[in-house]
């Protein structure tokens, strides 16, 4: 994050982040893990939206073997 963001919010559905909702200081980084909520589950992309964001930040989960 350039600037502190706030009120962060983790989002895929289908998917159950280990932390949904949190701040980040300038220059930090986070690591979200992602739990499938069925073994069939397809890939999808995670959604980043903060309080004072501009916008919305989507991420393709990869899955991991």
């Amino acid at each position: 994050a350039r600037r502190f963001a706030y009120g962060v919010r983790a989002s895929a559905p289908g998917w159950l982040p280990d932390d949904a909702y949190f701040g980040i200081e300038p220059g930090a980084k986070r690591r979200i893990v992602l739990r499938p909520l069925s073994l069939c589950e397809a890939t999808a992309s995670l959604t980043i939206t903060a309080i004072n964001a501009e916008g919305r930040l989507s991420i393709p989960i990869a899955r991991r073997a």
